[in-house]
């Protein structure tokens, strides 16, 4: 088990073997030597800062302080970054924030290429940062509120995200499959090539998102608004069930078994569209204007 103990066993390691004294540890690191003398005997615990820098001064990677030693196994544990503001921190490339970062204030930081996976960013206020190119597999986004983040290329697969606000975020050619929407409200997002095969969108809210070559493949809608959006990509084995739509255009899509059920369809518009037949039938029977759609399969 990680504790304060197991890290300033770590760092009185790494300061012995580097050959330096607590006040000169303590200089480099702009702090008190009586705070490097907690640590190193377990009375207080560092914070993500100084340990980065730390891994820096003692050519170790981060990981180093969460390392436990057994006569059977060498394991990783996740560090707490939870309770905390963080800002204009850099986090990039890091291989151990899969931890806590709840009940946070993030802003301007770097994530970049960080591996997050199955974290727990819940009741946290996240905004300016970086998440491209990052491992978020698994992870819980709960309660949480996001404006101006960037994902893109990030792997948000099997996450949840539940009641949680997203807007004004990037997430071009993201993994979101088999991801869980869950009383959420998406807004004046950027979902481009984004791929949201095997995922389900339930009781949320999207406003004005950008959906062009998006993979929805056995995606789920169910009891969703969703307003002033175009889609201009293909859907395949989808269902929309009981949503509310306002002001929702298709445009070059495919359609290939889609179901459509107790959804207000007259307030959606198709330009230049295809479908199968058995979608063609759902949309006619909800009273849908599928003039924008031809039939391509029998």
């Amino acid at each position: 088990m990680i504790n304060e103990y197991t890290i300033g066993q770590k760092i009185g390691d790494a300061r012995k073997k580097k050959n330096i004294s607590q006040s000169e540890l303590a200089e480099y690191l702009s702090t008190s030597p009586q705070a490097v003398s907690k640590w190193e005997s377990g009375d207080s615990l560092p914070d993500i800062i100084q340990l980065d820098k730390m891994s820096i001064f003692f050519g170790v990677d981060l990981n180093y302080f969460s390392y436990v030693h057994s006569d059977e196994e060498e394991s990783i544990k996740p560090m707490n970054m939870s309770v905390s503001t963080w800002k204009d921190a850099d986090f990039s490339g890091l291989n151990n924030m899969s931890g806590k970062l709840n009940f946070s204030n993030v802003r301007n930081c770097l994530f970049v290429d960080s591996n997050l996976m199955s974290g727990k960013l819940n009741f946290s206020n996240i905004r300016n940062c970086l998440f491209v190119d990052s491992n978020l597999k698994n992870a819980d986004l709960k309660a949480s509120n996001i404006n101006s983040c960037y994902f893109s290329n990030a792997i948000l697969s099997s996450a949840k995200i539940h009641a949680t606000h997203i807007v004004k975020s990037i997430f071009i050619s993201a993994d979101m499959s088999n991801t869980s929407i869950k009383a959420a409200n998406l807004s004046n997002n950027n979902f481009n090539e984004a791929n949201f095969g095997d995922s389900k969108f339930k009781a949320t809210r999207l406003s004005k998102n950008s959906f062009k070559d998006t993979i929805f493949k056995n995606t789920e809608w169910t009891s969703c608004m969703i307003k002033d959006t175009t889609f201009s990509t293909d859907f395949a084995n989808c269902s929309f069930i009981s949503n509310n739509f306002k002001d929702v255009t298709f445009e070059n899509c495919n359609l290939k078994n889609v179901f459509f059920k107790n959804c207000n369809l007259k307030k959606l518009n198709f330009i230049n569209c295809t479908s199968d037949k058995i979608t063609h039938s759902f949309l006619v029977s909800g009273k849908a204007d599928v003039s924008g759609i031809k039939i391509t399969e029998i």
